[in-house]
């Protein structure tokens, strides 16, 4: 009777322990599924992640390229309108020649020999009008009282000229407005020149030709 017993005892723990083997072996396979399936969405997520980064660097390059291409676009259009524009200024330049009054932007002197400063004169306009030929220039380079201005106007063996005191300001010698009479030149193309002489100075100005008209 008692190994009876003992035997129906150690079948039932057989039981168990196969129940609990069984039971194991489940937890396992179930558990091993899930950490898969868990691996599989986080290199899944991992993925999505580095398409989403790649794109958006490929967007931002895309950006910065167009940026860049703009960039570049407004430069050149800058560039053009700066060469447009000084093409214009050219043009209006040489159209201003062709006015009736004219300035003379350069600054010509010649030396002296009597041991005189050399006045620099510029011709700053000129004009050809019913009362004559109209000038006025200054001595940049001297800064005087006691000086005179002469306008001269040659054509062939022919010279005209019209003296005035010169006027001192803060930073040169002025000639003023000089004038020709109409009445002493004969229609055509005249030279005229600016000269300064003081007991200090003395220059002339580059030649200029200004036009007569009947």
């Amino acid at each position: 009777m008692k190994r009876k017993r003992g035997l129906i005892i150690a079948g039932i723990a057989s039981i168990v322990a196969l129940v609990v083997v069984i039971a194991l072996i489940w937890w396992a396979e179930g558990s091993w599924k899930h950490t898969q399936a868990a691996m599989e969405a986080s290199t899944s997520s991992e993925a999505s992640s580095s398409s989403a980064i790649e794109n958006s660097s490929k967007s931002s390059d895309a950006a910065s390229s167009t940026s860049t291409d703009a960039s570049l676009s407004s430069s050149s259009d800058e560039a053009t309108q700066t060469q447009d524009s000084t093409a214009s200024s050219s043009l209006s330049s040489a159209s201003d020649s062709d006015d009736a009054v004219a300035t003379d932007p350069t600054t010509t002197s010649q030396s002296t020999k009597n041991g005189k400063t050399v006045a620099q004169v510029q011709l700053t306009w000129w004009d050809a009008e019913s009362a004559g030929i109209q000038a006025n220039g200054a001595v940049n380079n001297v800064v005087e009282t006691g000086g005179t201005c002469t306008l001269t106007a040659t054509k062939g063996s022919v010279s005209r000229s019209v003296s005035r005191e010169a006027t001192v300001n803060a930073t040169n010698t002025s000639c003023g407005e000089i004038t020709i009479p109409r009445s002493q030149l004969a229609v055509g193309n005249w030279t005229i020149r600016l000269s300064y002489s003081s007991s200090k100075s003395q220059g002339v100005s580059g030649s200029q030709t200004v036009n007569v008209a009947d």
